[in-house]
């Protein structure tokens, strides 16, 4: 069966062709492009913030290193998913916490899983950004897991909101693909070289 298809033109060169050039290309840019955003990553930390970082944070900030802190759920922290900030004195540690990111010199803070009225509280108290994730529209930006925003993940907190659901047109993608490999309908005339 497998004797009938050709081998990848990466493998019999004969002559350099304008298809092969390109796919050698894109897969260069594609190397380049993923160490360039594992470089942005390592430039731009950011802290999952806790009383104990508070020493760390403020020494990368003062050596030139933008820093985004991150309060509310943090899973490091909290062993069971609910949402913070409810309580008063919950949302009172979570506003000296936003603050205090602020005073050491964090360029913006993640709001992740907390109450709509502190996450209300905290933006309007500090001067940086606030980027939300289940912290309701009162902040600056928002943000959610692409593979949660996509239907991949399979883990769906109230906050997050699905607006597609990719796992099942992957599947039946698949699906389809192995069919047409296994009954050596692909690749074929329009799919070889």
């Amino acid at each position: 069966m497998y004797e009938k298809n050709p081998l990848s033109p990466h493998l019999q060169i004969y002559r350099w062709h304008l298809s092969m050039i390109l796919s050698i290309t894109h897969r260069i840019i594609g190397v380049v492009n993923s160490l360039a955003m594992i470089l942005i990553c390592l430039w731009t930390i950011s802290f999952l913030f806790g009383e104990e970082n508070y020493e760390i944070i403020k020494s990368i900030v003062d050596i030139g290193i933008p820093v985004m802190g991150h309060i509310g759920f943090t899973p490091q922290y909290f062993k069971k998913f609910k949402v913070q900030g409810i309580l008063e004195r919950d949302q009172k540690k979570l506003i000296d916490q936003a603050t205090k990111n602020q005073e050491i010199g964090v360029f913006s803070i993640v709001l992740e899983c907390i109450n709509s009225k502190t996450a209300k509280k905290i933006t309007e108290t500090l001067k940086i950004p606030t980027i939300g994730i289940g912290a309701s529209t009162h902040c600056d930006g928002q943000i959610l897991v692409t593979d949660d925003m996509l239907g991949l993940s399979g883990f769906y907190p109230k906050f997050v909101r699905k607006f597609a659901n990719l796992n099942n047109i992957i599947e039946i993608a698949v699906k389809k693909y192995k069919k047409a490999v296994t009954n050596n309908k692909f690749p074929n005339k329009k799919n070889t070289f």
